[in-house]
């Protein structure tokens, strides 16, 4: 098994498939990197890196007493991302894992330089300005 150490000294869990270009894939809250099984199957087939990573209290990191808040989660992104020296990383992230990935880079603008640019960042809150919404509607995109 793979574990890197935070600064707090917290074990935090890591997998790897693939070669090639590399995809950092953040879970939701509550969820391990188990959750991106199917879509990190399908692009490590089609040669890019997969890398699956278990937020602290999540998974098979270790869980502990602090350190359960951005800056925290940010820093420990930063610090695998560090370790693994990864150019033209895409992250990927859902849920809680969008606002971890605004913060990693809004917080590290120099190192966000081996990070792609976004195509379109969507957050859960964009669907609250829908007129629908309020109705439980859903609506696509035109």
């Amino acid at each position: 098994m793979s574990f890197i150490t935070a600064k707090d000294g917290t074990q935090l869990y890591w997998r790897d498939w693939g070669q090639g270009t590399p995809i950092l894939f953040l879970n939701s809250l509550g969820c391990n990197s188990r959750m991106w099984d199917y879509q990190i199957t399908a692009f490590a087939e089609h040669g890019l890196r997969c890398i699956g990573f278990d937020r602290r209290g999540h998974g098979r990191s270790d869980e502990p007493a602090r350190g359960y808040d951005y800056d925290t989660f940010t820093n420990d992104i930063a610090t695998l991302i560090d370790k693994l020296d990864l150019p033209g990383l895409t992250l990927v992230g859902h849920s809680m894992a969008g606002g971890e990935i605004v913060r990693y880079l809004s917080q590290f603008q120099a190192v966000s330089a081996r990070v792609k640019p976004g195509r379109r960042l969507s957050l859960t809150s964009e669907r609250l300005l829908w007129r629908a919404w309020k109705f439980g509607l859903s609506v696509a995109y035109r």
